[in-house]
């Protein structure tokens, strides 16, 4: 089974003008605080159902920080929830997938009024120069948000417990280890 790491990006502007994802040291001053966890799409959805038969497919991971030690914390994926239970704690961080972000709510609605159809899913693209990190075949990015910051807080307070996420200077060599399997 294909594993497929989480991101950690940001918001940006490529020197072309496009906009979208990147990671945080591919921006010039590098002074964005808006961290997004992402998950890609490397599969287009032509129906709804398709989202779950994705989530099914594949294996998630978080590169992830415990006491100074790299980890990769596997989901338990029950959508629109990926739940990483943090091993030597007593600590289950969920997070959610962005489904408003997710669903173009405008598609169904073009299929009910007959319009032009839209794609299913909106394409929150990668404009950054880092392929190395990114599937050849991505159809855009699903952001992922906490579910509770507070078990987040006290993960960090007792453990030194840090979600990361996949950077270009976080879980690289581990991915390029993976990859060429």
């Amino acid at each position: 089974m294909t594993r497929i790491p989480i991101y950690q990006m940001t918001y940006g502007q490529n020197s072309q003008g496009n906009t979208g994802l990147m990671f945080t040291s591919e921006q010039e001053n590098f002074t964005s605080q808006s961290i997004l966890f992402t998950v890609p799409i490397i599969e287009p959805f032509a129906h709804p159902i398709d989202v779950f038969n994705y989530v099914e497919s594949y294996k998630f991971y978080f590169p992830f920080l415990l006491n100074e030690r790299y980890m990769e914390l596997e989901a338990k994926v029950n959508f629109p929830e990926f739940v990483f239970n943090v091993p030597e704690t007593k600590y289950q961080v969920a997070f959610e997938a962005d489904a408003d972000n997710f669903y173009n709510w405008q598609y169904y609605l073009s299929l009910v009024f007959k319009s032009p159809k839209r794609p299913l899913h909106r394409n929150l693209k990668y404009v950054g120069n880092a392929d190395k990190l990114i599937p050849n075949k991505t159809f855009g990015f699903v952001t992922l948000a906490p579910i509770d910051l507070y078990e987040m807080d006290e993960l960090y307070l007792e453990h030194k417990g840090v979600f990361v996420g996949l950077t270009s200077n976080f879980g690289f060599e581990s991915f390029i280890a993976g990859n060429r399997q």
